[in-house]
């Protein structure tokens, strides 16, 4: 009887110790039990104990805790051994609370509600994405009690039991860029199959943490470790922490007892970090690639070598000059150590990534071939897999536009390596001297002894499939060698892979066959470069594989409008150019939009037109035309593209505010007046209305002395635009008498053509207050005294808010400057209301200038970064907008960066300042031709909508949305869009029929039912009423309330 009831005993002890499985849903509610897919709970940390952060006493009615997002809206909880009823919760305190104790600072308080996971136990967070919309009070900086975070874990289970916190499916942690994902403030905790987004992980303070097959991506910050103990990051994936101020993939401090294994460290500003006090560290079998630096330490940090071995470490460090990447005599990305005094034992080839798309099966894998996969021994976080084509092209068909020239440069452009004195270098569409048709490419370089340009015709970029060989063939004919190939992403697309060619005098067809290595970008350029020579360069194609017989296409289409612009409603002039005998085709067509819908498709016969007018049933905006050519029997013959835009050029002249959008063209980059004369006709026509430059001592003699400025100043007249010159070098007592000299010649000169003067670039990185103020002194009154109508621009000022240039500059009299500069540039950061908000550093400034008595005078002079594109990377599309990098096809990368840029212009115009320039100017146009970019369309647009009005005030929209209330003569404009618009789900919003409603690109959008669905772009809201005040209070009552929820 005995044995018979101590088996029951034990029996009921084990049922006891089962463990329990929880669910964990975005749906789900935290009164649930947890225990099934149907009763799941809402979060994961549900019931977790928190600790006071502030003393209480007997009768206090609020408590202040570190956390309370997991705690019931009211409930019970234990405060030492005290229970304390509360009637309701913020994020961070408990209120309406009757029986508070005594209690110090630190007291663990745990809830009596709800109950949560122990050791042994295991949550499956089920697939969606979660976020913390709960807001913390400013004065809480218990940080490590998890307060910057989605999730906080503090469990504290036994060592052989585990909690363990597991992933089913696509499971985001949004940290949303201002808070971590989750903090780990506990022990014995596993971690697996999650995707934290934009917040990281943090663990401090932890013992016995594994956290294993996650990725990790995007943001600020990554794996963050410190006062830790005994902790596994493994088989994890950790890409896009590339900013300035991004935390490294694995930062770790202060620690030991760590292992680094197997994990795939991609695009990080450093790929592994160590600080502080560190003991017994491994990091083995990682591959690092594409990071600032790939293993970092400090030097005092001793570690045996036998620890670190095994990684697969690549391009590394600064790649400037892609082909010289795997070159052993070259230091194109070798900073693979920082602080070692030895060599690790690790591995230096090309892990052969297959595709950098996030959304693929095979994103950021290792090809089977790779070094990645030894011994059937995984190295990284990922299985090794085959190239998978993305692109699907035609064998033998091509896939370059415009290879006639016969559209002069649409989808061209030339450029130069050194492009300040053409001398008889030069490239242009000769007429009349093609091998086909009526118009060819020219070349050509300045003869030897004279001064070399290195002058060169890109095409636009265009993505290429990995592994595949690429044919291009030609017509050329000329004196001398053509070197032929492909440019990727590079600064002045520099970096190709080519071959030499030598020329013949006679027109003969040349192919050049090249397979990329497999350390290339996924989009490339077609490339013709002058070595010392003369070329006419005609029917260029490019096709997948080795292609031995290749034809012309046997047409090409393209529109006809002087302008650019497609002004007459409903029909597009196509142009059709013959390279065949046969003359009767069936083209069949289709219009995509920037957000890659098709909205208008048809088709059209031609019987050896050369011109139709193609029906359009589309409203203004701009627009991909992709079309197909069949024969008569209804056979694939080619294929091709063209960009256009619908809508109205504008005239500068008619605009108040035409100053405002500024760019820095490239000086002297034109080998031609007409060819400058082009740009400046159309650019004006998209409302660009200032052009700038940078003179320090030799470029300021240079541009008097030289023809081209006044010539550049002549045609930038013509068309309404100004000038804005930045005169900046390092100047000193040795040298400010010449300084003072060649800016009094220029300003003579000029006098009454250049509108505003900027007193030195970015100073605070060269000099200190007093010599900036001694400088600035010496160089404004010279400028006023001899043209008192020019605006003199102070500041300047790079990311050195309130320090000593800053403070110094706004010390200067009143009435010392016009405006106030300062450069806005975001590093990494896809959001301009976060992180160091752009709209918070616009408010300090103009708080600052008024306190000393100058008035809210802000000209932001240069700003050219777009978020997160600042590394060139070799990757698929998102690339370095820094540099030129064009691309024909549309990309979701282009509209991401439309929607960044105008959230930076329309902030800066909504608060007031006079002007902002971007930096450079031919980010805005693909080719020679003009043709726009997204954010040239959308810059347009805004001028066109805005130009004329005042901004009157901004709107309180919540804690989701931003918006700014414009006014002209007889309309008001609100202009509106989501904080977080990468992420943003659609917001339904009613509609009353009472204004108009315009997207970013100038499309009329036309709500149904009543119901206007707000995506994550930018909206014009046009009123024919300039009654601010029913506007704003219909406008605030309409979105205060809507909540903008992250997607995928």
């Amino acid at each position: 009887m005995k044995n018979k009831i101590f088996l029951l005993l034990f029996f009921l002890l084990i049922c006891s110790l089962k463990a329990e499985i929880y669910y964990v849903s975005p749906n789900g509610d935290n009164n649930n039990d947890g225990k099934s897919i149907e009763k799941a709970w809402k979060t994961p940390d549900r019931g977790l104990p928190t600790y006071l952060r502030e003393d209480t006493k007997q009768g206090d009615e609020i408590i202040y805790v570190a956390r309370a997002t997991q705690f019931p809206e009211k409930g019970k909880v234990l405060i030492g051994n005290k229970e304390v009823s509360y009637s309701g919760r913020t994020a961070d305190s408990l209120i309406g609370c009757k029986g508070v104790p005594n209690a110090k600072k630190g007291t663990k308080v745990i809830s009596l509600d709800w109950e949560y996971a122990k050791g042994g136990d295991k949550i499956i967070i089920l697939e969606g994405v979660y976020i913390l919309k709960e807001k913390f009070s400013p004065e809480n900086k218990e940080w490590a009690g998890g307060k910057d975070c989605v999730f906080y874990f503090n469990f504290s289970a036994p060592n052989e039991n585990p909690v363990i916190i597991e992933g089913k499916g696509d499971v985001i942690i949004d940290g949303e860029f201002l808070k971590r994902s989750i903090i780990v403030n506990g022990g014995n905790i596993k971690i697996k199959n999650l995707k934290l987004r934009r917040g990281g992980i943090g663990i401090f303070f932890s013992k016995n943490i594994e956290f294993c097959e996650n990725h990790v991506f995007y943001g600020i910050h990554s794996i963050f470790i410190r006062y830790s103990e005994n902790i596994d990051i493994h088989h994890n994936l950790i890409y896009d922490f590339h900013g300035a101020w991004t935390d490294p993939g694995i930062n770790i401090g202060d620690s030991k007892k760590i292992k680094i294994k197997n994990n795939t460290i991609v695009n990080c500003s450093c790929g592994v970090n160590l600080w502080g006090n560190i003991e017994d560290i491994e990091i083995r079998n990682n591959i690092i690639s594409w990071c600032g630096v790939g293993i970092k330490k400090d030097e005092k940090i001793e570690i045996d070598k036998e620890n670190i071995k095994d990684n697969l470490l690549w391009a590394n460090g600064k790649v400037v000059w892609l082909h010289n990447l795997d070159k052993k005599d070259k230091n194109e990305g070798k900073t693979h150590y920082n602080g070692f005094n030895f060599q690790p034992n690790d591995i230096y080839e090309d892990p052969k990534i297959v595709n950098w798309y996030s959304n693929s099966k095979n994103f950021l894998s290792p090809h089977r071939n790779s070094i990645c996969f030894q011994n059937d021994k995984k190295i990284g976080a990922k299985e090794p897999s085959d190239y998978e084509k993305i692109f699907d092209y035609k064998e033998g068909i091509n896939i370059l536009m415009n290879g006639s020239f016969e559209f002069d440069f649409y989808n061209w452009r030339g450029t130069s390596w050194w492009p300040f004195n053409f001398d008889e270098a030069k490239w242009e569409i000769k007429k009349g001297n093609a091998f086909h048709g009526e118009k060819c490419l020219y070349l050509r370089e300045s003869p030897k002894g004279k001064h070399r340009s290195a002058p060169a015709v890109l095409s636009s970029f265009f993505p290429i499939n990995k592994g595949e060989t690429y044919t291009i063939s030609f017509y050329a004919k000329g004196k001398g060698t053509l070197v032929v190939g492909f440019a990727v992403p590079s600064w002045h697309c520099g970096s190709s892979f080519g071959e030499k060619v030598n020329l013949s005098e006679e027109w003969k067809n040349y192919k050049v066959k090249i397979k990329l290595p497999d350390f290339a970008p996924d989009w490339v350029a077609v490339k013709f470069s002058a070595n010392w020579s003369e070329a006419y360069i005609d029917n260029v194609i490019v096709c997948e594989g080795e292609i031995e017989n290749v034809d012309y296409p046997p047409i090409e289409i393209f529109y006809e409008e002087e302008s650019g612009f497609i002004q007459k409603k409903g029909i597009i002039p196509v142009i059709v150019k013959y390279y065949s005998e046969t003359k009767n085709f069936l083209i069949r067509w289709e219009i995509i939009d920037p957000y890659m819908e098709k909205v208008d498709f048809g088709k059209f016969e031609i019987k050896g037109e050369e011109k139709k007018y193609v029906k359009i049933n589309i409203s203004d905006g701009i627009y991909l035309f992709k079309y197909e050519v069949y024969d008569k029997n209804l056979n694939f013959v080619s294929n091709g593209y063209f960009r256009f835009v619908v809508g109205k050029p504008l005239k500068l002249k008619e605009i108040k505010n035409k100053d405002f959008v500024a760019a820095t063209p490239p000086y002297k980059h034109y080998s031609d007046l007409n060819e400058y004369e082009n740009m400046v006709k159309k650019l004006s026509s998209y409302g660009i209305g200032t052009f700038h430059i940078y003179a320090g001592l030799e470029r300021i003699k240079e541009l008097i002395e030289e023809e081209n400025f006044e010539n550049y100043l002549s045609i930038t007249e013509k068309y309404g635009m100004n000038w804005l010159v930045t005169f900046s070098d390092k100047v000193n007592d040795s040298n400010i008498e010449i300084w003072k000299e060649n800016i009094s010649e220029f300003v003579k000169k000029f006098k009454g053509r250049i509108k505003y003067y900027e007193i030195m670039n970015e100073p605070n990185t060269f000099m200190n207050g007093d010599e900036y103020v001694k400088i600035f002194f010496q160089t404004a009154p010279l400028i006023k005294n001899i043209d008192p109508n020019s605006h003199i621009i102070a500041g300047s000022i790079v990311n050195a808010f309130r320090k000593d240039v800053y403070n110094k500059t706004l010390s200067l009299p009143p009435s010392s400057f016009d405006w106030f500069s300062f450069h806005p540039y975001r590093f990494g950061i896809m959001n301009p209301e976060i992180q160091g908000s752009f709209r918070e550093h616009i408010k300090m400034v103009k708080e600052d200038l008024n306190k000393n008595g100058h008035g809210e005078k802000i000209f932001l002079t240069e700003e050219g970064m777009a978020p997160g594109y600042e590394r060139t990377r070799c990757i698929g599309s998102l690339f370095s907008y820094s540099i030129p990098i064009w691309s024909i096809f549309f990309t979701s990368d282009e509209l991401l960066w439309a929607n960044f840029a105008m959230r930076m212009y329309l902030t800066a115009l909504g608060e007031g300042a006079k002007g902002y320039n971007y930096h450079t100017l031919p980010i805005f146009y693909i080719d020679g031709n003009i043709t726009p970019t997204y954010v040239l369309k959308a810059l347009h647009t805004m001028v066109q909508i805005l130009g004329n009005s005042k901004c009157e005030t901004n709107l309180d929209m919540g804690d989701d949305f931003v918006g700014y209330l414009f006014k002209d003569d007889n309309k008001t404009i609100a202009v509106i869009w989501k904080i977080d618009s990468e992420w943003g789900n659609k917001t339904e919003i009613e509609y009353n029929g009472k204004f108009e409603i315009y997207d970013m690109f100038g499309r009329k959008l036309n709500p149904k039912k009543g119901i206007w669905v707000l995506d994550k772009y930018i909206y014009y809201l046009l009123f024919e009423t300039t009654d601010i005040e029913n506007i704003r209070k219909i406008i605030e009552k309409s979105f205060k309330t809507k909540k903008n929820y992250p997607i995928f």
